[in-house]
């Protein structure tokens, strides 16, 4: 029998619950080893390398082109650069070849497994600590967030290699410290967070809005007391801040002669954060948002017109928009904005109120991330998995006190339907034909049994039953399911065992064009829904309303 998605009360746990949730932590923690030896992509060379850079140059040097430099060049923030440098100082323990900057594609297995072991590491350490703050340690969370509920980060961070399980951590930090109405320490993670990875950035709209309302302008607060929250708030943003770039500016004042030398490292380090010039609108394989249909009407209108091109299609990360209009950075953050709308109108409407701030932080955070994922210029695919931490605890039943049973089911199915789309987004990433099929017909497997068992509909639910529309809904969903099962065997079934070999390479990148296609079509139609819902939010001024 299906588990009932736990209610508004379910987060509470027994004493023993902690242990459980651990438990289950470190073991699924044991399993991930067994793919230490499974492919990794060229990001597994981008790391060793950055240990590399920031074991060997200076801080105040770590964004300066240096004379035969990798070509994976440093481009996160400081804070990470720190966290690489921590990392690098194991790294010599291990296997001094791995911090040598001129050894490039270096993979011995003493560096593939230390490097794998980082990533477990630092994933239990922060995405288990993040998420046991904000859940309490509930265990259903391990289950969904370190198990297969969550196979898209498994296949990106333990497959393909990189880093996002911390920065998922701090997330959930975030989301926790907002439903507790612990405003100023979620103010400090979330300036952590973009100061490790500046992507993040797209989601200081929501966070400035709703900290504007829930904790400065809260009601039955005073005049001076708003006054001081401010003050309180900004500085510390302001702290946290400075500490996190002071790794790279007082070397650089030190160093490179004063405030030109810290003038001269900022630049730097703004070119290699945002290089606008050198990157399009969307990467060479599309991730599913609104701009894979936008580059996919281009191609369309392109050949209807006559015209040749290619630049989307061709595996390039300078992709244009050869066709129709081609939008820049500036479109991208005010559309981000524009998309963020309805999460930022329903925080300022019910956020200043104690009730009103806890509930619509979930609600209104996973909209944000929808919409900077939807928008944003030159977004991962990886970018949509950030949206499922806030929708993970949605669907867990940390919703909105007060909402309604239908709304907590709809908040597990749209758990459900993101999750699906960001692992079959994340599938592409692992090379075919190869070994890596069996990964990937294991992970799909265990994904949607863990769907299934954690968030299908409870037993006696009045929106479920035999009624012409969940048979409906049953059916719509079986056959979302047969489409994208179809994508997945036609890449790895069809095309290179059934297709003539020319034909498969004329039409090389059809079946990732279709895959980013019909999963974007999903993700902006399960946007616009949250959209929608939160807007309802808005007009009633009541987060239960969600």
């Amino acid at each position: 029998m299906a588990v009932a998605a736990p209610s508004p009360t379910s987060g509470s746990t027994s004493p023993t619950g902690g242990g459980t949730y651990w438990r289950v932590f470190v073991a699924c923690a044991c399993v991930k080893i067994l793919f230490w030896p499974s492919y990794h992509s060229t990001d597994f060379e981008v790391h060793r390398n950055w240990l590399a850079v920031t074991a060997s140059t200076p801080m105040a040097y770590w964004y300066a082109d240096q004379p035969k430099q990798s070509p994976w060049t440093l481009d996160y923030p400081p804070l990470f650069g720190v966290f690489e440098r921590f990392l690098s100082y194991f790294a010599k323990l291990a296997d001094p070849m791995i911090v040598e900057p001129q050894n490039l594609d270096y993979a011995a297995w003493s560096c593939v497994a230390f490097q794998r072991f980082t990533v477990v590491a630092a994933e239990l350490a922060c995405l288990g600590g993040g998420v046991a703050v904000a859940s309490g340690g509930a265990p259903e969370f391990a289950v969904l967030f370190a198990g297969p509920g969550l196979a898209s980060l498994f296949v990106v961070d333990h497959v393909h290699f990189q880093y996002n399980g911390v920065f998922l951590g701090v997330l959930a930090c975030c989301a926790g410290f907002l439903v507790k109405g612990q405003h100023v320490r979620a103010a400090v993670a979330f300036t952590l967070l973009m100061c490790m990875k500046h992507l993040f950035l797209t989601l200081a709209p929501f966070f400035g809005v709703y900290l504007l309302f829930a904790h400065v302008l809260a009601e039955k607060t005073t005049l001076g007391e708003k006054v001081l929250r401010l003050v309180d708030l900004g500085a510390a943003v302001t702290a946290t801040a400075a500490a996190s770039l002071a790794p790279l500016v007082v070397p650089a004042f030190h160093d490179r002669g004063g405030l030109a030398g810290v003038g001269a490292a900022v630049v730097e380090l703004k070119g290699r954060l945002f290089p606008f010039g050198d990157r399009g609108l969307v990467h060479s394989y599309w991730a599913p948002n609104a701009w894979a249909l936008y580059a996919f009407l281009d191609r369309v209108a392109m050949k209807a017109s006559g015209r040749e091109g290619g630049g989307a299609t061709r595996g390039v990360v300078e992709t244009q928009i050869e066709y129709l209009p081609a939008p820049g950075p500036l479109h991208c953050a005010l559309l981000t904005l524009l998309a963020a709308a309805p999460a930022l109108l329903a925080a300022a409407r019910t956020a200043s109120t104690q009730s009103g701030a806890r509930g619509i932080a979930l609600p209104a955070l996973a909209h944000a991330c929808l919409a900077a994922f939807a928008f944003g210029w030159h977004v991962h695919e990886k970018f949509l998995i950030v949206a499922l931490v806030p929708l993970a605890f949605l669907a867990l039943g940390k919703g909105p006190a007060g909402s309604s049973e239908g709304s907590r089911m709809l908040d597990a199915k749209l758990y459900r339907h993101v999750a699906r789309l960001a692992t079959f987004a994340m599938l592409p990433l692992l090379p075919s034909p190869g070994p890596e099929l069996a990964t990937k017909v294991l992970v799909l497997a265990l994904e949607e049994c863990c769907l299934r068992a954690l968030l299908d509909r409870p037993p006696g639910c009045p929106c479920c039953g035999d009624s012409p529309a969940t048979l409906l809904e049953t059916l719509l969903e079986g056959a979302h399911l047969a489409v994208l099962l179809s994508l997945f065997l036609l890449k790895e079934v069809v095309y290179p065992l059934l297709l003539p070999a020319d034909l498969a390479a004329r039409l090389e990148f059809l079946p990732l064009m279709l895959t980013s296609v019909y999963c974007a079509a999903w993700v902006s139609a399960l946007s616009l829904l949250s959209a929608g819902r939160l807007l309802y939010v808005a007009y009633r001024a009541d987060a239960s309303a969600w």
